[in-house]
């Protein structure tokens, strides 16, 4: 039993450094923020790709939603709060020059900006035109992302939370298994009762 008790214990903390972990590394989604000078931004894998985008004034900027489940946009001003549907895309006409901070409100994390020519600019949603979102194909990525962090960096950030979540686990697992073993104990040692 106590065996069973403590494995289970490890099980549980393992699947949640799997889930939770990702997201809780550096920039939200697993990996340092990235650039790109394209007209599409993906939301996929719970993150913005690319994080920051570059573009001139007057550009038409089509957010997509790769993900199998609901995510939003939201500016100062702007965006799409309803939820932007698996498949769905959204377009944003950014007309002046500035920044444009953006996130999902959905998922913590998922954060990105729009920087229309040299960032210098309102940066406010007034000068944003933007469009329903549309169900149609997804359009293909315009430009990929200039700086991405290799995969190498990124893929052992778990390896801490995990090994964390595992000595969480056996503690508790042990701890459990112990006050169990002992409450066996102090009910045999009583005397029966008539």
């Amino acid at each position: 039993m106590r065996a069973r008790i403590v494995l289970l214990s490890v099980v549980v903390a393992a699947s949640w450094t799997a889930t939770l972990a990702p997201a809780a590394r550096a920039g939200g989604c697993g990996s340092d923020p990235t650039h790109g000078t394209g007209t599409v931004v993906s939301l996929e894998d719970m993150c913005v790709r690319p994080t920051i985008t570059t573009v001139g004034p007057g550009t038409t900027i089509t957010f997509v939603n790769r993900d199998p489940f609901d995510h939003n946009i939201n500016g100062q001003g702007w965006g799409h709060w309803d939820d932007l549907r698996p498949g769905e895309r959204y377009e944003a006409t950014f007309s002046e020059a500035g920044i444009y901070p953006y996130a999902c409100t959905l998922h913590p994390g998922m954060t990105g900006a729009i920087v229309v020519g040299d960032g210098t600019g309102p940066g406010n949603g007034e000068a944003v035109a933007v469009a329903a979102p549309a169900s149609s194909e997804p359009p293909a990525q315009a430009a990929a992302p200039v700086a991405i962090q290799p995969a190498t960096a990124t893929t052992t950030n778990w390896v801490p939370a995990a090994i964390v979540a595992l000595l969480i686990g056996g503690v508790l697992g042990f701890g459990i298994a112990s006050l169990r073993r002992r409450r066996t104990e102090r009910i045999t040692a009583q005397p029966a009762q008539l």
